[in-house]
């Protein structure tokens, strides 16, 4: 520890170099993870934040299944005889509006059963009910709209009145709102002009939404035609989920190997200019765990500030932009990108490490020169 602080202080103008481009990558790294978190809360918080264990789609939906899937009466009946009031039916669709304040609204509106487990907590006003009335989530109402406006939806000329807040909510980066499932029928399946859907639209929802164990699914889903997920395995049939994810995380993980690529790079000039120093330690006697350990430390010392440097300048920006786009800071994300970030660090310097404790110590006395 003793050399490698040393040779940290004798060569600080390159080891601050490196520590600055170590800072700004883990910077990246932090910055990305919270893009990341929040796209993905921009995409499914509507869905995650649902008290609900299961998911229920009808069989022929493949994919985006919270837009093609339709399960009908008899899929709800043939479930709740099974399980009860633990499952219940939700709508989806998104829409777009205009308030009589005229304030322009697009949202994604959630047509749940008044009372039930799925049915959202207000913060203010009143919770969805059986009349026509809509409960928004907080994006909405901070966009302008109020309790007691009424939201006209574009092309079918449906009347809404605000009634209730809830907490944030958003689905395919289009903000929440809730009503009644009668209500979300009707903008899903209703005609241009307020044209009152059939009645076999009135027996629709989306999905069904399980609480607790569902028991043997899979035999019910093959003899009703639906597919049961869990809620964690639903996020895939939200609009853009899958795509936005795996760009976003191949992207992570680039920066992740180009990180350890940098430091391993660094290190390996570091120790080929210092091959004489490491052959004269080893000729006085030191053997190879010891200059292993010597120069782990040393990049260890320059890794941790660093990497901690990064992550606050990442955290104050975060605090910044997720005021005005989907970014969303979690202690735990970066903490896992700090270890991360350190952990590639090392292992890149472990090889060069370890060619570096195989100087001949006969270099230091003068063998090759």
């Amino acid at each position: 520890m003793f050399l490698a602080l040393r040779q940290l202080r004798f060569a600080r103008g390159r080891m601050l170099v490196i520590g600055l481009v170590v800072a700004l990558m883990a910077a990246l790294v932090v910055i990305v993870t919270g893009f990341t978190n929040g796209l993905t809360a921009d995409t499914i918080s509507a869905i995650r934040t649902m008290p609900a264990s299961h998911v229920v789609f009808s069989a022929d939906a493949t994919s985006a299944q919270f837009s093609r899937s339709l399960v009908d009466r008899d899929m709800l009946e043939a479930w709740q005889t099974r399980l009860g009031d633990d499952v219940v039916p939700f709508g989806t669709t998104i829409a777009h509006g205009r308030t009589d304040a005229g304030a322009d609204v697009e949202f994604a509106l959630f047509g749940v059963e008044p009372g039930s487990f799925v049915a959202p907590r207000v913060e203010a006003g009143s919770p969805v009910g059986d009349e026509r009335g809509v409960v928004i989530s907080r994006e909405i109402a901070d966009d302008g709209v109020a309790i007691g406006d009424v939201l006209v939806v574009d092309r079918l000329g449906v009347e809404l009145p605000i009634v209730g807040i809830t907490g944030e909510a958003s689905f395919g980066h289009v903000a929440a709102a809730y009503s009644s499932l009668d209500i979300w029928r009707q903008l899903r399946f209703g005609l241009p002009g307020g044209g009152v859907p059939t009645p076999v639209a009135f027996q629709q929802s989306t999905a069904l939404a399980i609480r607790g164990d569902p028991g043997d699914a899979d035999r019910l889903d093959a003899q009703v035609g639906t597919q049961t997920m869990t809620r964690s395995e639903s996020f895939a049939g939200a609009p853009g989920y899958s795509g936005e994810t795996m760009i976003m995380n191949t992207i992570r993980i680039f920066l992740y190997v180009i990180s350890a690529l940098v430091v391993g790079a660094f290190f390996v000039v570091l120790v080929q200019q210092r091959r004489g120093e490491i052959a004269l330690l080893k000729a006085v006697g030191a053997g190879p765990g010891y200059v292993v350990r010597t120069l782990l430390a040393e990049i260890l010392c320059l890794l941790v500030p660093s990497v901690l440097a990064g992550c606050a300048v990442a955290w104050l920006t975060g605090v910044v932009v997720q005021r005005t786009v989907p970014f969303e800071q979690r202690p735990v994300s970066v903490a896992v990108a700090a270890v991360l970030l350190v952990a590639t660090g090392l292992a890149a310097v472990v090889v060069t490490a370890r060619r570096a404790a195989s100087v001949d110590p006969l270099v230091a006395l003068g063998l090759n020169r």
